[in-house]
């Protein structure tokens, strides 16, 4: 033990322990300093989008049955043909997100292999969250969560009874997507009540809040029209500001981002406009699937995708972040017919477009090298960065090659 006079410091006595102690804590410190920069070291941001529907939801249940999860509908899928890879077993398990170690077992695997960022696909239906367990009780109990950010997208969209579709006694429509203005309030007001824009690794751009809205259209329909959704999403930015979240980044998914309407003697809206009118401040996508169709071949897809970038760059005046898909086959979602899909996806063709959007982020500089991923736990939608059966940690490895080379 060190012992310390009240005016000179430590005696002479243990003045060698002291400069030993002092050299240690030096080591130590630096050391922490380079763990810290070899975590930092990227200077790209991947948020890739999380889909929570892995454990037990009981609004899902009442239709479903008890003990319902997305797993059974995985597990449960066939091949349409010969060579269709079907079914996509997840080399985890049927795991329980709601769980926080079963979270953190995420959390350091997307941490590990360079993903920065979960995107939450997050729901608000008949006044009330939907699916919210996995973040409530999984990523912000988990003991890890500092190593990850998160952040939400209001996955607006009607919800559509296809568990699988074809199922008998399938019920279409289970919610509505549009909300009323008192709707849109109280769904801010609970998400700013329960402190998700306030949690320590809340994802920020610039220091402010990112959140994502997935259908601007529905959205827009709901609130009845282009000025009533810019006053709602100003009383949002306010309520944010009052709540000590601080200032918001919103985005807009490019899926069912509308053009304002067309005025007689006035040259014709553009989707920039209605960006404008309501105060996005970025762009991106959720997956290539919303903008080529996934039929024949991944390279075919992915080029024909990656070719949109700088479309998409160049039509917005706000940023547009490029989006990364993994693959695409929601055939388990469907008991008779083959829905469009693309069946060779795998770990090096992902690698490929990883690079091109490394390319890509690296030459337009308003991008601010941010990438979204499609997606990490599209399992029935034959997206996914968790590992399989087939290929294990592939698309991790494949991140973590790319950008978390070493210099």
């Amino acid at each position: 033990m060190l012992r310390y006079s009240e005016a000179s410091g430590p005696d002479r006595a243990d003045a060698s322990e002291y400069l030993s102690m002092t050299r240690l804590f030096a080591v130590i410190l630096i050391s922490m300093s380079i763990a810290s920069t070899a975590f930092s070291q990227s200077q790209y941001t991947l948020a890739a989008y999380y889909w929570p529907d892995y454990h037990r939801e009981p609004r899902m249940e009442a239709f479903l049955g008890q003990g319902w999860t997305e797993y059974q509908m995985i597990a449960a899928s066939k091949p349409k043909y010969e060579g269709h890879y079907q079914p996509r077993v997840p080399a985890w398990g049927p795991l329980d997100e709601s769980k926080p170690e079963v979270f953190a077992k995420k959390i350091d695997a997307a941490a590990d292999h360079g993903v920065d960022c979960f995107i939450m696909d997050w729901y608000w239906y008949d006044d009330k969250p939907f699916l919210e367990d996995a973040l409530n009780k999984g990523l912000l109990q988990a003991k890890n969560k500092d190593r990850i950010k998160f952040a939400l997208m209001w996955a607006n969209h009607t919800f559509i009874d296809i568990f699988p579709k074809g199922r008998p006694g399938n019920r279409g429509t289970i919610f509505p997507g549009e909300v009323n203005r008192k709707t849109f309030d109280d769904a801010v007001d609970h998400i700013l009540a329960r402190g998700y824009l306030q949690q320590p690794n809340y994802w920020r751009i610039d220091h402010k809040a990112y959140f994502s809205i997935y259908e601007v259209s529905t959205l827009i329909k709901g609130l009845g029209g282009i000025q009533q959704t810019r006053a709602a999403l100003e009383s949002f930015r306010q309520k944010a500001r009052a709540s000590g979240a601080g200032e918001l980044h919103l985005n807009a998914i490019l899926f069912q981002l509308p053009a304002l309407p067309a005025v007689p003697g006035e040259q014709a809206k553009t989707k920039q406009d209605t960006i404008e009118k309501l105060g996005f401040d970025s762009v991106t996508s959720y997956t290539w699937a919303h903008s080529v169709l996934p039929t024949g071949k991944h390279d075919d897809w992915a080029r024909h995708a990656i070719a949109q970038w700088p479309e998409f760059t160049n039509q917005f005046k706000v940023p547009y972040f490029p989006n990364v898909s993994i693959g695409w086959d929601n055939n388990a979602r469907m008991l008779y017919e083959t829905a469009a899909h693309v069946n060779d996806s795998a770990p090096d063709k992902f690698k490929s477009a990883l690079e091109e959007a490394r390319h890509f982020v690296d030459t337009h500089p308003q991008t601010q090298k941010i990438i979204t991923i499609n997606a990490w736990n599209e399992w029935p939608e034959g997206s996914y960065l968790e590992p399989d059966e087939k290929f294990q940690m592939g698309y991790l490895q494949a991140v973590k090659s790319v950008f978390r080379k070493e210099n």
